[in-house]
Parts: structure tokens; sequence; C-alpha cells
């Protein structure tokens, strides 16, 4: 198939380029060479008429069924002139053809009857001269694979007793002498009674047949005369299994054939369960070799191996199944357990590998092969046994397996799932309309209705043999439907179908239910990764992978009591959780616009985008507002309605002081806009009540911040300066080096006149403003600027106030740059510019420059003070930052917070100036505070054990908002309100409402003393403590930062340690708060200074000793996981003991001496370390992994993005290198485009699948093909 249709081709046997022998289409695999090597027989279509193509150029091309067909026909081939002819004209359709011995003659397998299939058709024998056909066999076949013996005197075929599709015998038909009635004789019936699959004549004139035998295939030597021999010459590998997939579980062809002609030995394909395919080859006398190495990808993976099981029945019948084990599992483990039934019905299991069964044995699943009644490979009559009965003893058969199961202790009787292809996909559909024992099925390909079946699919024979005609004996098709009984179906059911199925046509599933989905994004790794292998199918394990994503609902434990809904999560449900951020009330308290952040599959990006709810009356409330109360259920919530929708980020609201407008950040694209690449972020508006948003004016540079004047008619924004032309030509030009630290572009101060249109740039100069805030009388704007957007001038930033009046004139005189408003007549007028000579409008004025930040200016509501964060004079990154006033005019800042010992944010005046409300952690919570402006005592206002978070107000201060979760309560908007002095959080959104039909795993505070009596914290996230002291497996994460702190938020989060998923495993997830964590105060936060991996090594190892001295934790079964200092922490924790089984290594800092000259916060490590590397290199290389790294041992998983300026991925390579070279067991994954963590939804499953994969295989014991 070189140019869209498969031909016939020809090439030298010791290579060379291939030349294309006949142009017709292939219409088969039938390729005979003619015993002088002259000719090939070829079965191929006919080629179109000048006006069937005519026709179908025109599109009028109207078919006639059966007429209109183009079957494959017999055409013959000369090789040496590239000539072919048809040598039987229609009606005549050819299935298989060979040669008589002397060439003048070809035998043949075909038909004359329009609409006819390989139950009717006969043999045939043809003159390659003329085309003159005589029939061989009289009586209507099936008939398939036959071969003319070496002296021509007798024919060999494989076929069935009758017209149907029965177990196949190996025939002999005599040739060319007296043919009695041209019945063939049954060679195999009786001495063999199996199938045959393949045959070959041997010179001897014996025959060689391959022969299906229960789960195993055999070679039997068989006489013309009659009788039979068994060889045992196969190695055990040799025992066929048939894959289930796509297709039929029975049409992978094993041949065995004499090598070299004279009968020494012969060369055959064999596999087993876990060996995939490969050519034998086997001299008489000898042990057969392996000849072939295709599938060599598959060395070193461990797949799981089948035990063969046999039962009775509950008619005593006996039953023969395999059993694949997860491999690792322990004796009376009481697996989930998924049944797989094959194909057909005239199939079975055989030692093949089998890809869905092994994908669910490496994820913890049992898997059950059965082969009922009706599978090939017993004899005849239990091949035919469900004949008129699908459903009836068969299913009888596959239930009694599942049941010696239960009763041996392997299978959960509350844990069971059933899937198939094609029969088996029937088989599943049957179940879950038979019986509720099962939780999850999957039905592939699967007949729902039998009767429709009849009439859709191509082989309408192939139903008759087992029902006869639906209107003739319909009450057997009905009997035998899942449809008919399908309103008791309660199974949660994956239906798998190829579009253009036409033996089980895709109307069959969607009959039984809803059409099916693409294949879980979850898989997409392992599609990759497996079916690149040539022994597997891309489309079986894309099946395979959606099969065991489904599965997955069998993981969790048994169900819930009646009554209750809760589901098992999953990666897919992980990564769906929405972020909520960002509230804002409206000004008159009615509304709050917000953002909510989730994953757009088609951008393959988290998105985020504009909500609006509204303030409802107050209803039911929570009463316990007590210190350290449960945050309340949100179970009664407002609707909210979505406002933006984008491809693009739309985030940052802003209400307009009137509340008539809503303005926010956006690189979405404009009508109007050039091809000028990437424009970075732009202001729009949009009206409360929705509609499209408008561009209101266009400015040369990205937007990263804006505030509403107190009028409203202005707006004052932060752009960032754009490239000079002269940078853009170089650009253009590929003549672009860059000197570091040379071309910097700042944000700068503008100001936009909505109404107009108009903007202008107000500052210039060498300050790189972050944030700002307008003063009430609309003069004058508060601050905050550093030298640069570096993120080290961080520290440098300071407080100024800028006099806008200069700026109003030429704001007012600017020509306007406005996109239309909808609904208004207002023209684009073209984009305002900048201009590096123009001189600046007004100049910022210096308020607050003590040493380190200060940032984040509010006025008061009388304009008199300026609230701001501090450091108050310090500059190492791991200070308290605090909450200070400055008068507006200048003056000495006072600081409010000193007795909050932590890092406060977001502080804003309230309402009435009286307060300054900030935010700030408090060991596992995040709450919402106020301090008198005057100074005085700290109250807490949310007094919740939880996060409440981004809290705002409306104007009048009356409604306050923000975001509310919790470790059984995902991320909402929820009102703080105050009743009778008390407290209370009042539901508003219920974004995330679908997350509480899932499961809740306990997370729970857990305290110990560290060596040196330090108390520590941390969650456990996991199972309840055992009954035993044997403990479950352990994994430790380590939080980032390391000022980084783990807290009380909703324990499903999206990212690369999926928590729940592995405390749904049997995990219990310890994730310690050691010293150097924020939330307990500047010592604790500083006390890992100089000693990174000293103490807080010690706090996580006491944590573990803890948990395992309280019979939490199986000491043997240890992991340890973490992302940016957490991976730097685990990397540490490797070179300092052995006790963990396994690692993953996430974005971690390996050699703290490069780390410092490539990372983009070098003063970070001075901070920290007390020095620079080249001023104290002992105390950089006494804590590193890299230096420390000799005789390592523990598996290593390293997980690092490409793009990652924090971390960059060398710290990753020099970690691998190091353990690779020591031949410890490492994965390096590396993620393109990712910066210091993936924020790309395909991505991020990809880690999260990886570490779930690598603790179950190093920990559990469990591995994964």
């Amino acid at each position: 198939d070189r140019d869209g249709k498969a031909r016939l081709w020809v090439m030298r046997g010791d290579g060379g380029e291939a030349e294309r022998a006949a142009q017709e289409e292939a219409a088969g695999d039938g390729v005979e060479w003619s015993p002088d090597g002259r000719s090939i027989a070829y079965l191929a279509k006919e080629t179109k008429t000048e006006a069937e193509e005519k026709r179908d150029k025109d599109k009028d091309d109207a078919r006639v069924v059966d007429r209109d067909d183009r079957p494959g026909r017999l055409f013959l081939v000369d090789v040496a002139s590239r000539t072919s002819r048809l040598l039987i004209p229609a009606p005549w359709k050819v299935e298989a053809a060979t040669w008589m011995p002397r060439g003048d003659r070809l035998v043949l397998i075909g038909t004359d009857r329009p609409g006819s299939d390989q139950w009717t058709n006969r043999i045939l024998s043809v003159a390659v001269a003329d085309g003159t056909i005589e029939p061989i066999a009289s009586p209507a076949g099936p008939f398939r694979s036959l071969r003319v013996a070496p002296d021509g005197g007798s024919l060999a075929y494989v076929g069935s007793r009758s017209a149907g599709p029965e177990p196949e015998d190996l025939f002999l038909l005599p040739l060319g002498g007296p043919q009695g009635d041209g019945t063939g004789r049954d060679l195999t019936g009786g001495s063999v009674d199996r199938a045959v699959e393949e045959f070959e004549w041997q010179r001897s004139g014996e025959l060689l047949a391959l022969v299906q035998s229960g789960f195993s295939s055999r070679l039997y030597r068989v006489s013309p005369g009659g009788g039979s021999e068994a060889l045992p010459v196969l190695p055990a590998s040799a025992t066929a299994f048939a894959g289930l997939g796509p297709g039929d579980a029975a049409t992978g062809r094993r041949a065995a054939t004499t090598s070299g002609g004279a009968g020494r030995g012969m060369v055959f394909i064999a596999e087993t369960a876990d060996q995939p395919p490969e050519v034998w080859m086997e001299t008489r006398g000898a042990r057969p070799e392996r000849i072939t190495r295709l599938n060599a990808d598959w060395d070193g993976i461990a797949l799981a191996r089948p035990e063969l099981l046999r039962y009775r029945s509950d008619d005593g019948m006996e039953i023969e199944a395999a059993l694949l084990m997860p491999p690792g599992s322990r004796q009376g483990a009481k697996l989930p357990l998924v049944v797989l039934a094959h194909g057909g019905p005239t199939s079975r299991w055989a030692d093949r590998l089998e890809i869905w069964g092994q994908l669910l044995a490496a994820r913890g699943f049992a898997v059950l092969y059965p082969n009922v009644r009706g599978s090939t490979g017993y004899g005849h009559r239990f091949g035919t046994m469900n004949r008129g009965d699908w459903g009836g003893g068969d299913f009888k058969d596959l239930m009694a397996g599942v049941d010696y199961l239960i009763a041996r202790g392997v299978a959960d009787a509350e844990r069971l799932g059933i899937g198939g292809w094609s029969y088996g996909g029937y088989m599943a559909m049957w179940a879950v309309t038979q019986t509720p024992r099962f939780r999850a099925a999957v039905a592939g390909a699967g007949l729902s209705d039998l009767t429709s079946e009849f009439g859709t699919e191509d082989e309408p024979a192939y139903d008759e043999w087992f029902y006869g005609l639906p209107y003739e004996t319909p009450a057997g098709f009905v009997k035998s439907s899942p449809l008919t009984y399908v309103r008791a179906a309660r199974t949660p059911t994956l239906i798998l179908q190829g579009e253009a199925d036409v033996i089980d046509p895709i109307g069959q599933s969607q009959e039984g239910g809803e059409a099916p989905p693409r294949h879980p994004p979850a898989c997409r790794r392992l599609v990759r990764e497996v079916s690149e292998v040539s022994a597997v199918s891309r489309a079986a394990v894309a099946a395979g992978c959606a099969a065991v994503v489904w599965f997955g609902l069998l993981r969790a434990e048994p169900p819930a009591p009646e009554g209750s809904s809760r589901r098992a999560w999953t990666i897919d449900d992980v990564v769906k959780v929405r972020d909520v951020l960002d509230p804002q009330v409206s000004p008159d308290g009615r509304r709050v616009v917000f953002v909510v952040s989730g994953p757009d599959e088609d951008e393959n990006a988290f998105d985020t985008d504009l909500y609006i709810a509204a303030a409802a009356p107050p209803g039911p409330r929570s009463r316990n507002a007590k210190q350290g109360a449960a945050s309340p259920a949100f179970t009664a919530a407002a609707a909210s309605v979505r406002l933006t929708r984008s491809p693009k980020p739309d985030h940052n609201p802003r209400w307009s002081p009137d509340g008539s407008l809503i303005g926010f950040l956006s690189g979405r694209a404009a009508g109007g806009d050039g091809d000028e690449g990437d424009r970075g972020e732009r202001l729009w508006l949009i009206r409360p009540d929705g509609g499209e948003p408008w561009l209101p004016a266009r400015i040369n540079g990205s937007v990263s911040g804006f505030a509403w004047s107190p009028g409203g008619s202005t707006l004052a924004l932060l752009v960032r300066e754009p490239k000079s032309a002269e940078r853009a030509g170089r650009e253009k030009d590929k003549d672009d080096a860059t000197v570091v630290d040379a071309e910097i572009r700042r944000d700068q101060i503008w100001l936009m006149d909505t109404a107009k249109g108009a903007a202008v740039q107000v500052t210039r100069g060498a300050i790189h403003f972050t944030d700002l805030d307008w003063s009430p009388d609309g003069k004058r704007l508060a601050l905050a600027g550093q030298p640069s957007p570096r993120v080290p001038d961080n520290f440098k930033s300071d407080i100024y106030t800028l006099d806008v009046t200069p700026a109003i004139a030429p704001l007012r005189d600017a020509a306007g740059g406005a996109a239309a408003a909808p609904g208004t007549e207002q023209q684009a007028a073209g984009a305002a510019g900048t201009d590096a000579a123009t001189p600046a409008l007004a100049a910022p004025v210096p308020l607050v420059t003590t040493r380190g930040p200060d940032r984040s200016p509010r006025f008061s509501p009388d304009g008199a003070s300026i609230v701001f964060l501090t450091q108050d004079g310090g500059d190492e990154w791991y200070a308290n930052q605090y909450v200070a006033t400055v008068p507006a005019a200048g003056g000495v800042p006072r600081v409010l917070s000193r007795a909050f010992d932590e890092e406060a944010d977001n502080a804003r005046f309230s309402a009435d100036g009286r307060s300054v409300i900030f935010e700030g952690e408090l060991r596992l919570a995040h709450g919402v505070f106020s301090v008198p402006s005057s100074g005085g005592e700290i109250r807490r206002l949310t007094p919740f054990d939880a996060i409440d978070r981004q809290v705002t107000w409306s104007r009048d201060g009356r409604v306050m908002a923000l975001v509310h979760e919790s470790p059984s309560q995902a991320p909402e908007v929820a009102l703080l309100e105050n009743t009778a002095g008390r407290a209370e959080l009042r539901p508003l959104t219920r974004v995330n409402g679908w997350t509480r039909e899932h499961d809740t795993v306990s997370k729970e505070p857990f305290r110990w003393k560290a060596p040196d009596g330090k108390e520590i914290e941390g969650l456990l996230v996991g199972p309840p403590a055992p009954s035993s002291r044997a403990g479950t497996p352990l994994l430790v994460i380590v939080h980032g930062g390391p000022a980084g702190f783990f807290s009380n938020n909703f324990s499903v989060r999206r990212g690369v340690y999926p928590v729940q998923l592995f405390a749904q495993g049997g995990f219990t997830v310890l994730m310690p708060n050691p010293r150097g964590s924020g939330g307990y105060g500047e010592t604790f936060r500083k006390a890992n200074a100089r000693g990174w991996g000293d103490g807080d090594y010690e706090d996580i190892m006491a944590g573990v000793d803890a948990l395992i001295a309280s019979g939490r934790a199986d000491p043997e079964r240890l992991g340890i996981m973490g992302w940016s200092y957490g991976g730097f922490m685990t990397a540490r924790v490797i070179t300092r003991t052995k006790r963990f089984k396994a690692a993953s290594v996430g974005a971690g800092v390996t050699d703290t001496v490069s780390f410092t000259g490539v990372t983009d916060i070098p003063p970070f490590m001075r901070s920290y370390f007390g020095a620079w590397p080249w001023e104290d290199p002992a105390v950089y290389t006494s804590h590193t992994a890299l230096f420390n790294v000799k005789g390592v041992s523990t598996p290593t998983l390293i997980q690092h993005g490409e793009a990652d300026a924090r971390v960059p991925i060398s710290q990753g390579w020099e970690l691998y290198v190091a353990l690779k070279e020591q031949g410890v067991p490492v994965e390096f994954v590396t993620y393109p485009r990712q910066g210091h963590s993936p924020q790309e939804p395909k991505l991020v499953r990809d880690a999260m699948h990886r570490n779930l994969d690598w603790f179950a295989r190093w920990v559990l014991g469990r591995t994964t093909p």
C-alpha cells in the first residue's frame, strides 16, 4: 500500500528496489507464484470502467447492492512484462487460489452467487490457458486454506462439517480420478477433534497440521490414509494465544512450514502471554531456536504469566480458564477482578500476548479468561454447545469462574468487572442486563440486538446458523438480545466501537448506550509507548487503555451503603477540579465577579474565564463559629454565570466605580489586529449582564495591571515598554545577540480615557512599576516600583506617589484609539504609540525607601494615609512581611502587625478606614485578619481551620466575599458575614459541586517531636489506622519553598503528586511541615538557614518513625517525593538513608553550587547560606545531593520542565548522570515548553501517571508493561 491502494509488488530475494507488478487494487492477501516462477495468481478488484469513473466524478453514483460490488477476481500476472489479465470474470468471486504442480491449472475457492459469502463457497479448478472452470467439490462450503499435494493427486483444505461456523477440520479430496460425490474426507474430525489453524504438505506426502488445543496449539502429522500423531516439537512459547483487539480474537495466523523443502525441520511463529511473537526454527533432532528479535523492545518488561485453571460449571461441565495476577500480588489479597470474554463466539482464549489483561494486571487487577462452552479448541461437541443459546450456558460458565475465584479468596465479590470485544462485548452487555454483581463493564463492538445485527452485518449466514432467520424464528433472537432486558441494567458501562465496523456495525453500540467517547487522555502515554512494539496494534492498545481507566471504578473500596453516590477519583477527575480566584464584589454589593481556572482540552492549557454570581439574600447559615471549627458545608449555593469565553486566559476583573462595567486582562485577539506577533495582554471591558467584550483603546505594550479612577472615566495602567525599533529590526534580521542585563523593558504608568479610547504614557525612566492605586480625589497614584522586572529586584521595591494632574490635559488632547463598544457607532482610530525621546508627563516621588521590599500600596478612604507591605528593613528571603502605614504626604512608616509572627498579605483599609484588613498563614490554615489602623490588637475574622483567601468587599463594607476551601470542600466563593459578633460563611457558588459525588479520604493533622524536641506538624492522608501492627505503605511528599507549607486546602489538587489517588491505592501519605516551613513564625521559617537537609531531614524522618511506631506505616514499604525544594530534599534524603524503596525528584536543586549561577534568583542562595559559593564553598558542597551521591541505591524518578528558569533542567541532568553511572534504577522525564511546573493538561496527567506507576512498581511491587 504505497500510494493509497494495496497493489502487487515484486523484489529480488537478496534485496533491491521493489517494482510494481500490477495496476489492479488488491482484494486480499491472495498471492501465489506459479511452479515455474514466471507468473503470479493474484486476487484483485476489477478496474472501474470509464463510465463508472465518470458517474463517481459527477456524483451520479447510486449503487445497487451486490451487483455493483467489486469483489476479489482472479488475475494472472506475467512477472517479466508486468502485465496482468483477468482469468475468471464476473460473476465469480474468488477467496483463495493455489497452483497445480504442472502449472496448467489453478484450484480455487469461490462462488458465482450474488450476495453470498464464505458459507456458500465452492472449490473449483480453472485452466490457465483459457479460463475454463470445472467444479471439484459440489457441496457448499465454507472452505478455507487449500493446498494441492506435491504429486497433484489430491487436495487438502480446511472447512467445517456443515455450512456454518463450526470448529474446522482438515479434509482430503482426490483429484484426477473418481471423486464420488465430490465430498472431501475428514482427516482430523475423529482422531484429533480440534479446530485446524494452518497446514502444510510434506514431500513424503503426509500433512503437518497446526490445531487448537485448549489454551495451546499442537502440531500433528496427519496421514492422507487416516490417522494422526501429535508432534512434541514446538517450544513452550509456541502455544498460541489469540489476542483480543479491535478485530475478532480468532484471526491471528500461526504458520508452520517446511524448511528448505526437504522435510528436515520447520519455521514457525510462536508467542505466549508474556512473550511477543517471533520466528523460530526447528531442525530435526535439535532444540527449536528463535531466529528473530523483532520485539526486542519488550525485553525487560515484566509481564504477568497466567495460571491455568479448571473448574465446574453449574451443570458439571469442566471449564478451562486462565488467571492473570498482578506481579508481586500476595495470597488472599481479594483483588478487584475483571472477567474478559473472548470474541467469536467460535473463538477462544489461548496463550498469546493479550494487552488488555496485561495493562489491568499491572494496575492491581486479577484478570480471568474463561473458555466457556462454544469456544474452539475443545472438540466439535463443546464448540457447538451454545448454538441457539447465547447468554445461556456460556454465561453460567463465566459466572461459575467468578464464584470459583471468590471462593478461593482471589477475587473481591464487591469489586467485579467484565469486558470483551465482539462476542465478548455481547457477553459484557448481557452480563449487565442479567446481574447487578458487576460494578463496571466495557463492551467493545458488542451485539446488543441480534435481530438488527442480522440485517446490518456482512455475515448474516453466521447468525442464521446459530438462530435461523429472524422473520421465521424471531423468539430466539429476542430472547438472547441484551437490548430486550436493558431497563434492568444499572452497571456503569463503557462502549467502544469502530465507526467503520461491518461485522458488528456501530448501530449495535448506539442501541445499547451512548456513542463511544475518545479513549481517555489518561492513557495516551501508554498508547504511545506500547503500540510502537510490532506485536500490538495501536487501536488495540487504545481500546485497552480506555478499558483500564474505566475499570478504575473497581479500584475503590467496596461501594458505600445504599443511598450514597460517592465515586472513586481518577486522574481525569483530578485535572478537572477547577480553581476559583480573585472574587470582586460590585460597589453596591449585589454581585460578585470571579475567575475560574480549568482545563481546556482543545488548547491543551489551563484556561481562565470570568464568572459572575448574585450575592443572594442570606439563607440558612452555619452556627459553628468558634476557633478551630470545621468549615461550613457548602450544600446550598447560587448558580453562577460564565461571563467570558476565550482560548486565551481572561483574568484580573475589576468593577468600574458605578458598577456598570468590568475591566479585565486578556491575551485574546481583537478585530483589526495586524500580524504583529505576540501582543501580550490588553485591557478589555465587558458589561456585567453579558455581551461581547471590547478594547477601549489599543496600546503598544502588554498590560500587567490597572485601576479605575474614583470618577470612573480614567484608567491607570501598568504597561510594558515595547521593543525598540532597532531591536525589532535586529531580531527580524537574526542579528540579535543579547547583552545580559543591558536591554531591560520595564512597566510604565499610562492613563486611558475609556470613553474616547485615548491613552498616554505618563512615566519614563529606570523604575519598573509593579502596583498602583488611586487617591480618593483622583489626583494622585500610590505606586510600588523597583529597578527592573527581575525577581531579585523584588527585594528592592519602594513606595512612590505620582501626581497625575499634568497628564490630564495631554490625555484630553490625545487621539482616540478605541475599538467600538457593542451597540455603539464608535470606530477604531488606530493605536496610541510611544516615543522614547518624549519626556515623561509626570515624575514619581519616593515615599518609603527602607531596605528590603516595600510593596502593594493602598490609599485610606480619606486619602491621608497609605497602607503597604514591608519587611521593615530586612532583605532576607525568609523574613516576615508586615502591614504598615505611612502618611500620604510623607513621614515615618508605622508597622501595625508586629504581633502577627508570619507573612501578612493583601492589606487594605476597611470601608470606614478605621481598620486594616489583611491575610496570612496560621499553621495549617490561611485566614483573614483585622488590625486597627491606629494600631492595636489583631483580630481573626475567619475562625475556621481552612483556607480563606482573596477577600474583597463592597463600597460600604457590608458585603465581603472570599474563596473558601477545606480538605473536604473544593474551592468556591463564599460570603463572609457577621451575625451577633460571630463570623459565618455563606456559600455563593458551586463551581466544583460535582466533586461531592466522589470519595473523600481523611486529611488530618499529625504532630510529633523532632530529635531536638521541636514540635513538628504535618498532614496525613489515607486509610484509618489499621487494626494490625503491619501498617500500610507510606509515601512522604515534601513541599517546595523551602518556606512553603502544607495546609488544610482541598485534598484533591491538580499537580504532579495525586495525593487522593495515592490514598485510593492503599498508601498513607505524610505531608510534613519541617523546620523552614511557613505558617509557624519567622524563627521556625529560618531554622534551616545554612542547614538545608540537616534539621529538616531529621524532622521528616522523625515523622516517619512516629507513624511506624503507631502501626500506621510499614517500615519496609516507604517512598518519598517532592518538587522544587521538595525535590532538593528528596535528592538529599536518598544520599543519607536507604530506607526508602523509591524516590521521585521533581525540578529539584541537586547541586547548590551550580544552581546559584544558573537560577533566576541567585541572591536567594546567598540569603539562605549566608555567603556566596566562592566565599564559603564548604557550606554549599556539604548541603547538596551531588557532592554526596556516591553509594545511592534508591530507584529514582526525575521529572523536570525543559524551560524551567527557576531550577534549570541542568540540575536534573546532574542527578540523572550521577545515578545512571552508578547503576541505580533511574528514569529521567523532561517536559517540553514547561517552566518550573507542568502547565499543560496532557503533561500534568503524564507526570501524575508516572508517579503513580513508579511508586506502585518499586514500593508495592507492581510493574507496568
